[in-house]
């Protein structure tokens, strides 16, 4: 329940605790899909970009090669705003509860337009705007340390990319409303 964080610090901690149990899950699915891949299912169009591939005649996707190994962070760029926004809006501020924001978000900001206002007004990235810009650091530093604790099936880790690939619209209608004042369906930021 959401409305019984007294902190920001406790909040940002269950979100930390969420994100390394789904990374857990998205890592051993991929890793799965990792070794079906490289057994049953090559790439020799990917396998003819590596020379030692071309040499040898194996697929890229054997572990002798590194082949486009990463996690592309889909919804990354929304995660710190949406925390700034939390933070300021809600625990220093105290202009709104959890408990309305969670109405709110559940609601679609329908019958909220004035809250969401003030969320799409809260800090974002990209303004040169230390509050929100320590808070994407802090994300992304948090965000690799779990990504670097975890291996693919070749032993390596699994670094992750914060970029959208143009899933930022493709996903919108299948990503709720966000503490950074998008409604469901709005497009997702953009890598």
């Amino acid at each position: 329940d959401v409305t019984t964080f007294k902190t920001f610090e406790e909040f940002y901690n269950a979100w930390y605790e969420q994100f390394k149990a789904i990374f857990k899950v998205a890592v051993t699915i991929e890793n799965k899909n990792r070794y079906v891949k490289a057994h049953f299912h090559p790439r020799p169009m990917t396998s003819a970009l590596f020379e030692r591939c071309i040499e040898t005649g194996e697929n890229a996707d054997l572990c002798k090669e590194r082949s486009s190994l990463w996690f592309t962070q889909f919804c990354f760029g929304e995660i710190g705003d949406c925390l700034a926004g939390v933070k300021k809006l809600v625990y220093e501020d105290k202009k709104y509860t959890m408990g309305e924001l969670r109405d709110a978000l559940q609601a679609n900001w329908d019958g909220y337009e004035e809250m969401r206002q003030a969320f799409v007004r809260a800090p974002k990235w990209g303004n040169d705007d230390d509050y929100v810009d320590q808070m994407w650091v802090r994300v992304h530093e948090d965000a690799a340390k779990v990504s670097w604790a975890h291996r693919d099936i070749c032993g390596q880790p699994w670094p992750i990319l914060p970029e959208g690939v143009a899933l930022n619209v493709l996903q919108a209608p299948k990503i709720g409303s966000l503490p950074n004042g998008r409604r469901l369906g709005d497009p997702l930021y953009d890598g």
